[in-house]
């Protein structure tokens, strides 16, 4: 879709971006301004990259990088820029972070701020051990940037609902209680005139908290962001005709394997596809059994019967060839069941 902005909407958003910087300890810095690096879509109309764009005029040193880059490469321009914040996607934060663990990269942020992905917990666990800083994680759209932010308390991502109006919905667009996990989401932009939005439906599946933060500021948190429903597998069941596999599930037990740098997994007709990034190239052998008894032991707990699983050892998961650069992690080819 395409999301148009008066100039006076826009200056609210980068507003919201400043907004978001005061949660994470950051404010602007005069003489010696603060070094970002952002990386990020090389489309100008992805948000990604016409935010930084915008935020260019001043108030910090603002180094621009594109996700569809090499990891090698960031590395070096990152090296050489020295920034004391990081901005990027998380599966992209996850790698640099890998990079700094192994020596390649070498640079101290004082502030390392995910986005635009689901940022899993071996992804967080790689960025707090590199830079012995914790992330922090924005929930930002094209329909809303900048809507939500968590702060140094990490219970969760307040939500800025002087922006936006965010229900929580199941498949039929009834309100679900606080603390259990929705289906998708219906937003209403509150700063838009321009181009209203009115309950408009986003397929990402969120938890908000039944508890305030305790730094004491009154916006309701997001707890968790489980992904887009859009990711869920619907495999053959042992006791019955389908079950539904949540992506946490093929998540939790990749994310937690140490030879492994980067996976994906597509489902096909043919059955379950795992696009594999060994961390050394010693592991491959260590990896395929070891993927193939996890999964097999994963789905037979979920009783699910494990459809056949390929394996697929490759150098780098492609990002998307659309310009904006982003990974998915569990993507399907098969229709979905009605």
């Amino acid at each position: 879709g395409i999301f148009v902005y008066s100039r006076k909407e826009w200056v609210a958003i980068l507003a919201s971006m400043l907004r978001m910087g005061r949660y994470m300890g950051l404010g602007p810095r005069l003489p010696d301004r603060l070094k970002m690096s952002t990386i990020g879509a090389h489309h100008p109309r992805h948000g990604t990259s016409r935010v930084p764009e915008s935020m260019d005029f001043g108030l910090a040193v603002i180094q621009r990088l594109e996700a569809t880059d090499t990891i090698e490469k960031l590395a070096r321009r990152l090296n050489a820029f020295q920034p004391e914040v990081l901005f990027a996607y998380p599966s992209i934060g996850a790698l640099l972070a890998l990079e700094q663990i192994e020596g390649q990269l070498r640079i101290s942020p004082r502030v390392v701020v995910t986005s635009a992905e689901v940022c899993t917990d071996d992804m967080k666990e790689k960025m707090t051990r590199a830079w012995k800083i914790m992330p922090f994680n924005t929930y930002a759209m094209t329909e809303v940037p900048f809507f939500s932010s968590n702060c140094r308390f990490d219970r969760g991502s307040h939500v800025f609902e002087d922006l936006a109006i965010l229900e929580v919905v199941d498949e039929h667009n009834r309100r679900v209680p606080d603390g259990e996990l929705g289906h998708k989401i219906l937003i209403t932009n509150l700063s838009s005139c321009t181009q209203p939005l009115i309950r408009y439906e986003i397929t990402d599946m969120l938890r908000m908290s039944k508890e305030p933060c305790p730094c004491g500021r009154p916006f309701r948190l997001i707890e968790h962001i489980e992904g887009r429903c859009d990711d869920i597998l619907e495999l053959e069941g042992i006791h019955c005709s389908f079950k539904r596999v949540h992506p946490i599930a093929f998540r939790s037990s990749l994310g937690a394997i140490h030879e492994l740098r980067q996976y994906q997994v597509v489902h096909e007709d043919d059955g379950l596809h795992f696009n594999l990034v060994p961390r050394g190239a010693d592991d491959r052998e260590i990896l395929a059994p070891k993927v193939e008894d996890i999964m097999k032991r994963k789905m037979e707990s979920l009783e699910v019967k494990c459809p056949p699983i390929h394996l697929h050892f490759v150098d780098r998961i492609e990002r998307d060839q659309n310009q904006i650069g982003k990974v998915k992690l569990i993507k399907k080819t098969v229709r979905s069941r009605p």
